[in-house]
Formats: structure tokens, sequence, C-alpha cells
């Protein structure tokens, strides 16, 4: 073999080499982004609360108007075609408030959230003491008209609007 086919090839190799190490760097860098990414972020896609990216908080207390992820009930996971369902919401009410049907309406502190259920025009409802409900004003939304109040050892994390998709 020549000298010069000799470099050529080397200088080949180097090249593939070279290539070979971009790409797993590129890799490894994504899959460490993945990783990190989807542990500190959690991605709505329901219109439930508002579509967006949300980041993960410490639990701390827990208040109205708090959006917190929590594991939906087995009971529930009949609505849904995937199992151990996490699901994202807003606490519109808490112990001490007031929840109460009024023509096929519920009604939280007076504020209307829609159809509740059909044949009951008189009722209220009582929250425990360790009890929240998430509610959302949209029409299909599966929140706590269906599985009832969720407790706060349900409750997996809180977390907060970074980024809102319009």
């Amino acid at each position: 073999m020549k000298k010069w086919e000799l470099r050529s090839i080397l200088r080949y190799k180097n090249k593939i080499n070279k290539w070979i190490r971009v790409f797993w760097i590129l890799f490894v860098g994504m899959v460490v982004s993945y990783l990190i990414f989807t542990k500190l972020f959690w991605f709505n896609i329901s219109p439930s609360i508002p579509l967006g990216i949300y980041k993960e908080i410490k639990i701390g207390n827990i208040s109205k108007g708090d959006i917190v992820v929590f594991k939906m009930d087995e009971n529930f996971e009949k609505y849904s075609s995937t199992k151990n369902i996490l699901a994202a919401k807003k606490i519109v009410a808490i112990y001490g408030d007031k929840l109460e049907i009024r023509n096929n309406h519920l009604f939280v502190n007076g504020e209307d959230y829609g159809e509740y259920t059909k044949g009951i025009q008189k009722a209220e409802l009582k929250i425990s003491k360790n009890g929240y409900w998430v509610l959302s004003k949209e029409k299909y939304s599966l929140d706590s008209r269906y599985f009832g109040e969720i407790k706060k050892e349900n409750i997996l994390k809180k977390v907060k609007l970074v980024y809102q998709i319009k």
C-alpha cells in the first residue's frame, strides 16, 4: 500500500470517529435533557386549565387557586383509556366553602360552574377538612363533579404555569 493511500484511509477513519463522537454527545445530551425536563415540568393539553407548560413547585400549603397534580381514583379510570391517570386541576373550593346545586347547576360560593347532574334541583354539598374540590368551567372537564373531593394525601405536587400556549 502506498503512503498516500494510507493517509487517505486514516483521514477518512478520523472523520467517521468524529461524527460518531458528535452523535453520542448529542444523543446523551438529549436523553439527559429529557429526563431532567420531564421530572421538573408538567405539560397540559387539556383545556380545563390553561394549555401550556407548568413547572413543579414545592407543595407547602394548599389553598384555593392552586393547580395541583393528583392520582385519579381507580374507580374513575373507566373515563379514560389509560391507567394510573395523573390529573392537573385548579382547586376552587376548600373546607368551609358553600357548594350547592340549584336548577341542575353547581355553585361554589355563589359562582356558577355549569351543569352538575340532571334531575337535582336543589342540594348542598359538604367538603371535609382535608378535602378539596377541583373544578373547571370547561363543559366536559373530568373534575370533582364526577369524582367528588380529592384528599390532601392524594395530591402529588403543585404546578405553576410558566408558558401558555394560545
